[in-house]
């Protein structure tokens, strides 16, 4: 977020859209389970049974690959973001406690005049 003319980060905000990335990661996750558990017998598919049952389980088995390379790709997602959050707020707090220790000891150099 924009602040004046400087730049701010809410890390607890990031934090919170993680958890929801995290969330929809096992969505995806309990989809591909599901999905695994579906099948339509060949019958079902009248004269053309065979091959379409054939195609249908082709497509239900590429199905639950993307999802579970899509799941993969969000977690990956997910850890480095965690860890630019984290790195963030290490490096906010860094720079506040050095302005801090540059605050008192201005003040201590004003008393010694």
């Amino acid at each position: 977020m924009s602040a004046g003319s400087g730049y701010e980060v809410s890390a607890d905000g990031m934090r919170d859209v993680l958890r929801g990335l995290v969330d929809l990661t096992a969505q995806i996750s309990g989809a591909v389970g599901q999905l695994g558990q579906l099948s339509i017998p060949g019958g079902c598919f009248g004269g053309v049974g065979t091959s379409v049952a054939s195609g249908n389980v082709a497509v239900q088995a590429q199905s639950a690959v993307t999802l579970r390379a899509l799941a993969s790709v969000l977690q990956e997602i997910n850890r480095r973001l965690n860890d630019t959050v984290d790195g963030y707020d290490r490096a906010d707090r860094t720079i506040a406690d050095t302005l801090a220790l540059l605050s008192a000891s201005d003040r201590l150099i004003d008393r010694a005049r």
